[in-house]
Formats: C-alpha cells, structure tokens, sequence
C-alpha cells in the first residue's frame, strides 16, 4: 500500500513537472456535414462552397455554424417587423383615428406654417432646414415681409440699440445694422419626412410625412397623415382648425394675393391658382379718381356683395355676377382701384395674364370654375391679349380683305396683337367662361385697358361688363391731393419715443443727451424726429395744404398721369417747397420732352409712310413687268397661233393639189 501510494505521488509530482502541451483543434465537421447545404447555398451565393473550403481548411473555422445563426437571427428580425406591423395596422385600423393632409390642399399650408411654429419641431432629431421660399416652403412665403417689418419696426423702437442723434436734432437710423440684416434669410426647419409624435392639448399625435414620387411632371407629392388614440377625430379637427386659424390671423387685414400658374403633384401640371403675396389694404382715399366716380363705383360693390341681392338675383333668375372694366391711359391708377376695392370689401385677389404661354382655354375654364363665392378676378390689359378682332367685321365674315388692305394691312396687325394661336385663348371662348351656362357666380371681374376701342363690342355688352370707369389724367383736385397724400405727416410715419411714453414722439436719444424738437406757441411739437432719408419734414399740415393749392395751380390740370405726378414728387420727398418751386420746369420739360417725342414719332411715321409708298411703288413695278410678260406671252401665243393657221392652209393647199395630179 506505502509502495503504490508513492508510486502514484511520483507519477503526480512528474505529470505536473513536465506538462505536455495539447494544441486546441475546433471541432470539425463531417463532410457530410459540410458539403450537403454548398450545393444550396451555390444557387443564392455562387462560390460559396469555395469560400467555405477555404475557411474550413485553412481557418479551421466552419462557417455553416455563423451563417445558420445569422440565418436565424434575420429570420427573426423579419419575424418581430412583420409583428410590429401588423400590429400596428391593426391599432391604426381599429383603436386611432387618421386625417390625410395633401400638398396639393390649401389645408398642407395651414397644417405647415403651424408645425414649424411648434417648439417640438425645432427639437426633432431629423429636420429639413431651407431658405427658398418658393420649393417646399411655399406655404411660408410670406414670412420674409413680416420679419423684415418687425425688423424695421424694432430699428424705430427702444429695442434698436443706440442710434445716434446729428447737430439739426434728426435721428440718424444704423443703416450699417440694416444692411447686414438684408443679407441674411430666416433659416425654417421642419420636421423630416417620417414619423413624429408631439403632444397636443395632453393628446399624443403621431405625425408622418410621405413623399411619393408619382407626380406627371416629375414633382414630389407630398402626403401628411395625422393620427391619436381613439375613435373621436374631435382632437384632430380643433388641430386643423388651429393651424387654419393661425395662418389667417398672420394675414390681418391684408389683402391676398393670387396668381395663376402651373400646378405640379396630383394635379398634372394643370393650371392652379397659387398664392404669392399679402399686401397691406391701400385707403381709397390714395386712389386719384373723382369723387363723384369712386362713390358710385364703391356703393355699386358693396350692393353687390350685399346678401339680399344675392337673394334677389337667384329669386329671379339672373347669374350673380358682376363685370367692370376700368380704361383710360397708362399709369392713370386703374389697378391701384382694383386693390384699393379689395382692401375695402377685404376680398381675395386672383389676377390671370391672358398672355401666357401655358394657359390654355381648359386650364382658364378650371381656374373660373375652382374660384371661391367672394372675390375678384383681374384680367390686366385685356387689350394686349389679342382678343381685339371685330366679330362683327362684314369684310372679316365674308372672308375677303377689309377696304385699303395695303395701306391698313400692318396697322391692322399692331391693333390685334398676338393671335389667339400663340396665346392659347380665343375670344368666343373667354365670353364662354365670363358668361356661359357654366360659369362661376358671386365673383367680381375687373378687367383693365389702355385702349377700349380695340375690344371686341361682344366683350364690353352687360352681363359681361356692367360699369365702364374712365380713369384720366389728374385734375385739380387729384393733384392736390396727390401733394397732401406725399408730404402730410401720417401717425404711423412717426416713430415710437426712445425716450418713454410720456416724452412723446418728437424726442430722441443720443447717449445720455436728449434733443426735442422745436415747440410751437401751442406748446405741441411742431415738427417730429426727422429722418435723413427725409420722409418726414418740420411743416405743419397747414402749410402743407397751402403748398398743395400753389402746386395744383403750377401743374395744368387733365395733361399728366398720377403715375408721372407721383414719380416727381418722390425724387423731392425730403423737401416740399422744392418741388412745388421746381414744378413750372418740370412741366416745362416734360411737356418739350412730349413735344420732341411727338415730332420723332411724326418722323417716324413719315418714314413708314415713304418705306410704305417704296414698297407700293415697286409693287407697282412688279405689277408693270407682269403686264409686260404678260402682253409678250400673248404676243408668242398670237405669233404660234398664225404660224399654225400658216401651216394648216399650206398642208390644204399641198393636199388639193396632190388631189388635182391624181
């Protein structure tokens, strides 16, 4: 037993002296193991069998062994992703409600203007950042104007910093601060497409963005879906109307602006009316017409759009529509009517161009038939858009040329204009869509020219055109109150204080010094902080008016538009006592300057008329030569007809005496 004990301590003690080292060798497959899926895996990964041998042979590593786990966990993933979407189509099916948001909608604007005004959408971990206004930021395009306002706003305001006050007390603005700010744009940022969720009102919404590249014309379409726990879509409808409420409220008073164009999305590159501005209303009061006419033009409007003649037209019959065209010279003020009604009666403005390329006569029929109950509908220059030919032309109906075709020829064709072949528009077919059987009602169409006689009388019968506006050159009155409406100090003209609300608007601020205007004997300012671009003067409204009579005694009445009158006066806006001093020579060189426009044009027009006599005269040449070859083809004909006569009695006379030999 002692013997056998220290035999196998002995074996013990040298096993662990002198240890044999075992080389780690991974467990090889059978090859049968092996080779039984490569034929398999040959179909899906050509050469994978290669790979595998390779691997096992040099790496001694069996990759079937990974690639089953990698096969599994795949099918798993795909397993749990099948799960999670069936599961959650059947929440959205069953347990939330959903609301679908187009781009193509008017609602895609209202929806996106208040998300990006929502502070979850500016902690999105995945954003779309943009400065264009005119891509898919088209529902913030009027942005840029408000900002730029508050900022001007801001510059006048004691949140401006420190303006600087020069030696005649006028407050000096930091253009260098302003200049900066216009090189800058407000970066937006949205929410990326794909899903989102924010709270509203203690509600979860789910918000996912999808694009789809399904457009006619290779535009994005765009699809916004809405979506919360439960049944009741009440939650959605107040976030809808909350987005429609906050995209009108920007808007105010301001009057919008439409204009047609292209669409692109769903709609196939049909016409479609976009919005492309919101303008602040301008006061009748600015519009330079006669009182008499702005009166009877204003109650005519506000009748129309009266509820009970609404009634009154569908009690008997007749289409609610109303039609004015509104001529006169150019730059007499007949679009800035057309605004000043619309800021009035707060209405829409959707304003067609007649001379597009791309608007055909369906795309003008839609656009009609997609206008809302209240608006106006501008068609500017109607006269430009070649729809001046006669209808009721005998020479045009029996399709021979009018009296004097040579001569009217080329005049003729500068009174047409461009045919209705290159704008895509006939004259039969807009009278069709202005007072057809389907044309749209409760719309008010102004349509403006610069030369009413060139308008077919088809166009200008009532029920298309029921009020005709002259609107003129200024008179007496309108130039005086075009002088008032430039130089009389307005509130708003008038910055807030600087220095507190009970300094009034006349003080300003330099540092620590403050420099007040000029007291009257009434104790009031008399004149407010003047600015050095000059808007604003140190003349009292009095002698304003006063200046106003001396100029509208200056100025002949009824010989300038108010576009020229208004553009003189602005290049002497900082000094109204040099414009009315500088009035007599600039009506003197304006009116020398109409004098040698005139005589050119009268040179010119002596030039067509020899240009059109050199042309008659060779057409009259030609005419000559015509005859000559004409007479000269007789001639050869007279000539060939005797010689056969010739002929013909000699072949007689040889055949009468070969008869007399026989």
């Amino acid at each position: 037993m002692a013997a056998n004990s220290t035999l196998s301590a002995t074996s013990m003690a040298m096993s662990m002296a002198t240890p044999i080292a075992t080389p780690m060798v991974a467990p090889m497959a059978s090859p049968s193991a092996l080779t039984m899926p490569l034929p398999m895996l040959d179909m899906f990964l050509p050469g994978a069998s290669v790979i595998f041998a390779w691997a096992s042979r040099y790496l001694k590593i069996d990759l079937s062994v990974y690639l089953s786990i990698v096969l599994m966990l795949a099918g798993l993933t795909a397993a749990l992703n099948y799960c999670r979407t069936t599961i959650w189509s059947s929440v959205r099916r069953y347990v939330t409600t959903e609301v679908e948001i187009r781009q193509d909608d008017e609602m895609y604007n209202f929806l996106m203007a208040w998300i990006a005004r929502q502070p979850f959408a500016q902690h999105c971990a995945s954003l779309v950042a943009g400065i264009k206004t005119d891509s898919q930021l088209i529902w913030d395009a009027s942005d840029d104007d408000e900002e730029e306002d508050d900022d001007e706003d801001r510059l006048l305001t004691d949140e401006g910093g420190d303006d600087e006050v020069n030696s005649a007390g006028q407050l000096v603005l930091p253009l260098p601060e302003m200049a900066n700010r216009d090189k800058y744009r407000r970066v937006r940022y949205t929410p990326a497409p794909g899903n989102h969720r924010f709270w509203y009102r203690g509600q979860l919404v789910f918000l996912q963005r999808c694009k789809e590249d399904r457009s006619f014309w290779g535009n994005t379409v765009e699809t916004i879906y809405l979506s919360c726990l439960g049944r009741n879509p009440r939650r959605l409808m107040q976030l809808l109307h909350e987005a429609q409420t906050c995209y009108l409220d920007r808007d105010g008073d301001k009057t919008i602006i439409y204009r047609a164009g292209r669409g692109g999305g769903r709609s196939g590159g049909e016409q479609e009316w976009h919005r492309c501005m919101a303008r602040a209303p301008r006061p009748m009061s600015t519009v330079v017409l006669d009182e008499a006419q702005k009166r009877a033009v204003v109650q005519d409007v506000a009748e129309y759009l009266s509820p009970l003649t609404r009634r009154w037209y569908s009690n008997r019959g007749i289409p609610y529509r109303r039609g004015y065209l509104l001529h006169g010279p150019a730059g007499t003020g007949k679009t800035s009517l057309c605004f000043s009604l619309a800021g009035r009666f707060r209405l829409k403005v959707y304003v067609i161009s007649l001379n597009s390329r791309t608007l055909t006569e369906d795309g003008l029929a839609g656009l009609f038939q997609s206008l809302p109950r209240r608006c106006i509908v501008l068609i500017e220059d109607v006269d430009a858009a070649g729809l001046t030919e006669e209808r009721g032309d005998p020479a045009a109906a029996a399709g021979g040329p009018p009296p004097d075709a040579d001569a009217s020829a080329s005049a003729a064709a500068r009174m047409r204009g461009p045919s209705p072949r290159e704008t895509g528009i006939s004259l039969a077919s807009l009278l069709n869509i202005i007072d057809g059987v389907a044309s749209s009602e409760g719309r008010i169409l102004i349509m403006t020219t610069n030369h009413m006689d060139k308008l077919d009388k088809a166009l200008l019968r009532p029920g298309r055109v029921d009020l005709m506006i002259h609107v003129g050159m200024a008179g007496a009155a309108a130039l005086r109150g075009l002088f008032m409406a430039i130089y009389a100090t307005l509130e708003s003209d008038i910055p807030t204080s600087r220095v507190g609300v009970g300094a009034g608007p006349v003080a300003a601020v330099s540092g620590d010094r403050k420099i007040a205007a000029p007291l009257a004997a009434d104790g009031k300012a008399a004149s407010p902080v003047v600015f050095p671009n000059g808007i604003l003067h140190a003349l009292s409204d009095a002698e304003i008016g006063t200046l106003a009579d001396r100029f509208a005694a200056i100025v002949p009445p009824d010989q300038f538009s108010p576009a020229e009158v208004q553009g003189y006066l602005l290049k002497q806006k900082h000094a109204p006592v040099k414009a009315v001093d500088e009035a007599a020579a600039w009506v003197r060189d304006l009116l020398e300057e109409r004098r040698t426009a005139a005589e050119k044009e009268k040179e010119r027009e002596k030039e067509r008329e020899k240009q059109k006599q050199k042309e008659k005269e060779k057409e009259k040449e030609k005419e000559k030569e015509k005859e000559k070859e004409t007479e000269k083809e007789k001639e050869r004909e007279q000539e060939k007809k005797e010689e056969s006569e010739v002929a013909t009695v000699a072949e007689k006379e040889k055949t009468t005496t070969t008869e007399e030999v026989d």
